[in-house]
């Protein structure tokens, strides 16, 4: 008598569906840490099998609550996945606050979203291991019928996990049950900066403000106080600030690309610069009414002017035509124009000294379809700009 097992096709992924990791996993050396642990203590380093499940949509869930994680896999049928990390002793919390407390480099590169090589040689020093060893430290499995560790399905979710340490190295301790953002604001130290960063949705931006929201900007009572000429070049500053390989980024060099964009828009800004409008025969003292349209992605549409009686006294349909109507109103005469002109006029002169200063930075927005696109938003971290 013999006995054979008919192998079953794994079930179709509809495309655009599941948990995606993107491709990359362990671009940080915390995220390559994690990934290396598990490496090194499978089943014939079986771990890279399970890439193109993290990234193909069949992780169709994963809930992670502490230590523990529970997700769900489709393979040749769906498989639930269990894992528990172990916990840190109390003791353990402790020490690990401690160290991060009393060392002020340690704090200032987790809040820049780096997991110092410091803290991690600290730790297994003082016994406490961030990074798992070997299978028997902590509990995983899975309902398919592989014998081996990790299987597939579970070798997605390790990759999937090493996603979101890559993105925020606090998850490490998390996973340990140690909320160490929380108890290093018991402790007085502000952790604000480490909230995950979502994508601002586009949509919100065209929504009103709320009445009690305007109410509290204090208006400026008096217009010439305005110094637009305080700008200064803020490419270097905002270089300093970056690294060469963000995690958004892991490509190439996100910062020789952003300067190389700053640079450029700046030049081609000074160079416009001297296409000044001619000044004769454009009537700005007329103009009464004034219409900007935007599209609902916030891009520019058309704007147009009119004078008391409603008749049009400039249109412009390309915004180019706009900057350049705008830049033949000289400061001399911003006193006989109207405040609605001339709060557009002042608008337009703060956008230019962005631009010519580099002083900009890119603002990631999420789409209604779930995709997205990039702003270009003032460097406010850069004093001069937010004043």
């Amino acid at each position: 008598m013999s006995w054979y097992f008919e192998k079953r096709a794994k079930k179709k992924i509809k495309a655009g569906t599941g948990i995606r990791g993107g491709g990359k996993y362990g671009i940080t050396w915390w995220g390559q840490q994690w990934l290396n642990a598990f490496i090194g203590i499978s089943d014939s380093n079986r771990l890279p099998r399970g890439r193109t499940y993290a990234n193909n949509g069949s992780v169709r869930s994963i809930e992670i609550n502490e230590n523990e994680v529970k997700a769900t896999v489709i393979g040749s049928s769906t498989y639930k996945i269990h894992i528990l990390v172990p916990l840190f002793s109390p003791n353990g919390r402790s020490k690990v606050l401690k160290k991060v407390i009393n060392r002020p480099d340690l704090l200032s590169r987790l809040l820049n979203r780096e997991l110092p090589q410091d803290l991690l040689d600290m730790c297994t020093a003082a016994g406490i291991h961030v990074f798992p060893r070997r299978w028997k430290d902590f509990s995983a499995s899975c309902s398919c019928p592989d014998y081996a560790q990790p299987c597939k399905h579970l070798a997605a979710i390790i990759y999937l996990i090493a996603n979101e340490i890559d993105k925020n190295p606090f998850k490490v301790f998390e996973l340990h049950g140690f909320d160490l953002v929380g108890e290093l604001e018991k402790s007085g130290i502000s952790i604000a900066a480490e909230k995950q960063a979502e994508p601002t949705l586009e949509a919100d931006l065209m929504e009103p403000q709320p009445d009690e929201l305007l109410q509290n900007i204090t208006p400026i009572i008096n217009w010439k106080e305005i110094d637009l000429t305080q700008f200064s070049d803020s490419v270097n500053v905002l270089e300093a600030l970056l690294s060469t390989k963000p995690v958004f980024y892991p490509g190439s060099n996100f910062k020789e690309l952003l300067v190389k964009t700053q640079n450029k828009v700046a030049k081609g800004v000074a160079k416009s610069a001297g296409r000044i409008a001619e000044l004769s025969t454009a009537p700005y003292h007329q103009v009464d009414i004034l219409e900007i349209w935007l599209s609902m992605q916030g891009g520019f549409t058309k704007f147009s002017a009119w004078d008391v009686d409603e008749k049009v006294i400039f249109g412009a349909k390309r915004l180019e035509e706009l900057i350049q109507w705008l830049s033949g109103i000289p400061v001399g005469r911003l006193d006989g124009i109207s405040p609605e002109l001339r709060a557009i006029w002042l608008c337009y002169r703060y956008a230019e000294g962005l631009a010519r200063n580099g002083a900009f930075v890119p603002q990631l927005l999420r789409t209604v379809n779930d995709q997205y696109r990039v702003r270009w938003i003032p460097a406010a971290m850069n004093e001069k700009v937010a004043r």
